[in-house]
């Protein structure tokens, strides 16, 4: 009986050990799912603060199908450039261009990290 009095709680002790383990893994989880979406919805409120303060670069964000119709409204309301414009212009589109890519390998990123943990 002294021998099944030691071994029971040792048992009992390994159990809640263990419980405490999976609660605490699947809590972590959760923290990183979560902190994976809040991070991907940052991102497309930054791209939406980047077209709104840089309207004359709304054209890079726009769908194939939409994009000569804003290049449309963009050339009706910006034209005619000086040279030092055109050239802001083209600079600020280069700068956009490249945080939209950077937003694309993020969220890529996040994508695959999330296949690869089966989410």
């Amino acid at each position: 009986m002294t021998a099944l009095a030691t071994i029971v709680p040792g048992l009992l002790a390994i159990a809640v050990s263990a419980y405490a383990l999976y609660v605490s893994s699947a809590s972590a989880r959760r923290a990183r799912d979560e902190e994976t979406v809040r991070s991907s919805y940052d991102e497309f409120e930054q791209i939406s603060r980047l077209r709104m303060e840089h309207w004359r670069a709304a054209h890079l964000f726009e769908m194939p199908e939409n994009y000569e119709l804003a290049k449309g409204y963009l050339a009706a309301a910006v034209m005619p450039l000086t040279e030092a414009e055109r050239s802001e212009m083209l600079l600020c589109e280069r700068s956009i261009a490249i945080a939209i890519f950077d937003v694309f390998e993020e969220t890529y990123y996040h994508r695959e990290r999330a296949e690869k943990h089966g989410r």
